[in-house]
């Protein structure tokens, strides 16, 4: 149910699952994350209510595929500044988050 809500970007839905205890982590359909779904659908907004409500991003770190783009070159190249916005927030004292650009 999360990731046909992330997909569609229904944050009302999003939001209500998370507030019900649904994992944020939990890989389900095509065996992806609900932050690899929002980074797949192009969902910047998605991306941040995720990342707000404690998904551990280093997760779709390490399972990325080869090629494919950091979180934060994704929100480069998609220009949500807004992800790094957050990304700053969270984690803007940790260098490792920041080098892989």
């Amino acid at each position: 149910a999360l990731n046909v809500a992330i997909g569609y970007g229904r944050l009302d839905i999003i939001s209500y699952l998370l507030a019900r205890g649904f994992p944020v982590d939990y890989a389900g359909f095509e065996n992806k994350t609900p932050l690899e779904r929002a980074i797949e659908c192009n969902q910047g907004s998605v991306v941040v209510t995720l990342l707000k409500s404690g998904v551990d991003w280093r997760r779709y770190e390490e399972r990325r595929k080869t090629g494919d783009k950091s979180l934060v070159e994704w929100a480069l190249a998609h220009e949500h500044p807004q992800v790094l916005g957050v990304l700053i927030d969270l984690y803007g004292d940790d260098e490792s988050v920041f080098n892989q650009i």
